[in-house]
């Protein structure tokens, strides 16, 4: 017999004594310590390099300049969090100094700053709060929010002491109104969902381009609520903007038209006509998550009507896809007004 195995039986046959507990707690205490320390020192990274390579379960992210990647999250100061893959960043909110800003063809950078909504349908029934804010540039930053209500109203803050100026050079205030309906279709289909589906991402974006699988020409259509804030008749500038998708570019950026008024159900029956002559020309080849801006006349602002409503046409085979309401930055009207 294998007296190896003689010894084990033996030892397995030992009586138990009192005093090996104290030996056999001190030791399951350190293994746990052990198994810890292992695990916590074990998380998972992911190094990102474009922001195309942040997805996770659906959601659209941001490639930080941290080599990590961030998704939007309202409670971060910065609307930015970091994922469970960024190493000792995860679940901690992105600095705002660090910024997620977007970067335009022309190469300066322009703050996203807004959060997107998770819902997938656009809202039918949205009013808009515009907030008003001076800069020293002819495009001022200001910021917009949405609710719920009814009724629309313009909130008023200055930030500085001087007053800002337009490209005219006088002062201005410029007022921001986000659009409360942000959607698109195709003539065959004529199904705002199913356009948003062909678009890339497949949700969260409008596509506008003149033939896609056989289908087209997609149209992008959007409204805008104006309030008392506007004084058409001190209006100086009007800015359309419109940010493309992180994962879409195109050799031309499409051309703004007024349109008929439409509801929400309009678009599954009919593309708005147009109406009177081109407002904004094509501004050319737009790369991912660039700001586009069309300049529009200030005349076209209504002045019997507390809506103003917009097709954005194809004019190449190679769409170019924007965000919807659901999308990282929803389209935007900046009214530049004397104060």
């Amino acid at each position: 017999m294998d007296p190896g195995l003689d010894r084990m039986r033996e030892s397995a046959m030992a009586p138990w004594s009192p005093w090996m507990a104290p030996s056999l707690i001190l030791s399951s205490l350190i293994l746990a310590w052990v198994v810890a320390v292992i695990g916590c020192s074990a998380s998972a990274a992911f190094e990102c390099e474009a922001a195309e390579q942040c997805e996770l379960d659906g959601r659209f992210g941001t490639c930080e300049s941290s080599g990590y990647c961030s998704f939007p999250d309202e409670s971060c100061p910065s609307g930015q969090r970091y994922g469970d893959y960024a190493g000792q960043l995860s679940g901690t909110c992105v600095p705002l100094e660090q910024g997620t800003g977007t970067t335009t063809d022309a190469g300066t950078t322009t703050d996203a700053g807004t959060v997107p909504s998770t819902d997938a349908t656009p809202p039918l029934d949205d009013s808009t709060s515009a907030s008003v804010s001076t800069s020293t540039s002819a495009t001022a930053s200001t910021s917009t929010s949405t609710s719920a209500s009814t009724s629309t109203s313009a909130s008023t803050s200055t930030t500085g002491t001087d007053s800002s100026e337009g490209s005219s050079g006088n002062p201005v205030v410029a007022l921001s109104y986000p659009a409360v309906l942000a959607a698109c279709n195709e003539p065959v289909e004529l199904d705002p969902e199913a356009c948003e589906a062909h678009g890339e991402p497949p949700m969260g974006a409008m596509v506008v381009d003149a033939m896609d699988l056989g289908l087209g020409p997609f149209h992008a259509y959007l409204r805008f609520d104006l309030d008392d804030a506007v004084v058409p008749a001190d209006v100086v500038a009007v800015t359309l903007r419109l940010v493309s998708t992180n994962v879409s570019e195109s050799d031309a950026s499409g051309v703004v038209y007024e349109v008929e008024p439409f509801m929400p159900m309009d678009l599954y029956a009919l593309q708005p006509a147009t109406v009177g002559p081109l407002l904004g020309s094509d501004q050319g080849p737009v790369g991912p998550g660039a700001v586009v801006e069309w300049d529009l006349p200030p005349e076209l602002l209504p002045l019997d009507q507390p809506s103003l409503y917009l097709g954005v046409l194809p004019t190449s085979t190679d769409g170019i896809d924007y965000w919807n309401l659901d999308g990282l930055t929803p389209p935007e009207l900046i009214i530049e007004q004397l104060p």
